[in-house]
């Protein structure tokens, strides 16, 4: 018998939202946005012309 391990989540396993949100959370802070103390699912990023960009998840 062999056994094998997942080396990424699959859609409906109960690690999947948190692979899922590590992943988003890598892409918005990489491109420069701040995750807010407060709110975990809130990111910030304030452009070059002054411009507030607001992502909520």
């Amino acid at each position: 018998d062999k056994v094998l391990k997942l080396k990424k989540a699959l859609y409906g396993l109960k690690q999947a939202p948190r692979a899922w949100n590590s992943r988003i959370d890598k892409y918005f802070q990489e491109n420069g946005f701040i995750k807010c103390p407060h709110e975990y699912a809130l990111y910030a990023k304030v452009c070059e012309n002054g411009d507030i960009l607001l992502v909520c998840l």
